[in-house]
């Protein structure tokens, strides 16, 4: 039969899974609101970047988890996680965070974008503040504080059941904000989005257990049938329950996350095999894959646009229409995040070799030394 083998490194087609999910977001903050007004787009590709997270950030810590196993310091393997994750995240939030303060201002919601925790202060307040779409990097952020130390320390033997538990964790997560009367905006809160969070590291504690691929592949196209057929029912109900407070939107509420998990989970793990036919063409054409690289500057600094954009048309006294209004925040949007990317966080990415997720043989001998002076 055949075994997952490949090495994460070499899926491409999860770059293409970016983009998707990345414009999704963008669109759906750039389009008149009517769109989508029974299936929150926006959201569901920020849930399908939940459950790449998942996917990638869960396969990495179990090669460490596997190199701590085989000898080595867990102490190590954390200190590297964090200080690759401060690399790859901090600069360009914390620089695009302070040039929005300056040119714009944040009012009471800038300490809490500063401690990764404005998702808490919405939920607290019961609204949305500027720059609100950084609540999923809060989300991602709380995610890493915990994360690591899941799956370093809980047994092997019963670390899938563990993550497994999380979904339906969200589900009474969930529950319990709608029967409280809470605000929606507790969505936005870590425990609410464990589904997809867990999805796709269910997806990478199988692919890293070698599960036969024929297998995983039958598991996650029955859960993206069923996620399918969930999240029709979800759209009938809004359609049918139109009135704020309704049916329909506490169906969504409690259970639209979990469809766009089951769904996300069977993407992915298609994407990390290699879609073929027109699909796999567009996940691997060289723009789409590129757009994806770089989809981390362009998810930071998309809302952060329109501002820029209508101050330059302001400025040179031009009135765009709607659509050519969008189209130029677009273009502005991928030319700022690439220019990001090339000058200034791919130059603060290579300082992770620094931080390599290999132990020396000195630290590895050493560890060998003190556990034999034990024995």
């Amino acid at each position: 039969m055949e075994k997952n083998n490949r090495p994460i490194q070499d899926m491409p087609q999860l770059d293409g899974l970016r983009t998707i999910a990345v414009f999704a977001a963008i669109f759906s903050h750039y389009l008149p609101v009517g769109i989508g007004k029974y299936f929150g787009y926006g959201h569901a590709g920020v849930q399908l970047f939940f459950t790449i997270s998942g996917f990638l950030i869960t396969g990495i810590l179990l090669k460490c988890r596997s190199a701590i196993d085989g000898g080595g310091s867990s102490g190590f393997y954390l200190k590297q996680f964090y200080a690759r994750r401060f690399l790859r995240i901090f600069p360009l939030y914390y620089f695009v965070l302070a040039t929005q303060a300056y040119l714009h201002r944040l009012g009471d919601s800038l300490p809490y974008h500063l401690t990764y925790t404005s998702n808490i202060y919405m939920a607290a307040i019961g609204k949305i503040v500027a720059a609100c779409h950084f609540w999923s990097l809060c989300v991602e952020e709380q995610f890493y504080l915990f994360w690591p130390f899941l799956l370093f320390f809980v047994p092997k033997e019963s670390l899938g059941r563990w993550v497994l538990g999380l979904i339906p964790l969200s589900i009474l997560f969930r529950g319990y904000c709608l029967v409280s009367g809470l605000s929606d905006q507790t969505i936005y809160l870590l425990p609410a989005n464990f589904d997809c969070l867990a999805a796709g590291a269910l997806l990478a504690i199988a692919f890293a257990a070698k599960m036969e691929a024929a297998k995983l592949s039958a598991y996650t196209r029955v859960a993206g049938a069923a996620g399918s057929v969930l999240l029709a029912l979800l759209i009938g109900l809004s359609i049918l329950f139109q009135e704020r407070h309704g049916v329909g939107q506490s169906a969504t509420f409690l259970l639209l996350d979990t469809a766009i998990a089951l769904i996300s989970v069977s993407v992915v793990w298609k994407a990390a095999r290699g879609y073929s036919g027109l699909a796999g063409a567009f996940l691997n054409l060289a723009p789409v894959r590129y757009l994806g690289r770089i989809s981390y500057g362009l998810y930071v600094i998309h809302l952060f646009t329109p501002l820029v954009t209508r101050d330059l048309l302001t400025r040179a006294g031009i009135q765009l229409s709607p659509g050519a209004t969008i189209a130029a925040n677009v273009l502005l949007t991928v030319v700022m995040a690439a220019a990001s990317w090339h000058l200034f966080e791919a130059p603060i990415n290579r300082l992770k070799r620094y931080f390599p997720y290999q132990q020396t043989a000195s630290r590895t001998e050493e560890f060998d030394a003190q556990k034999a002076a034990a024995s």
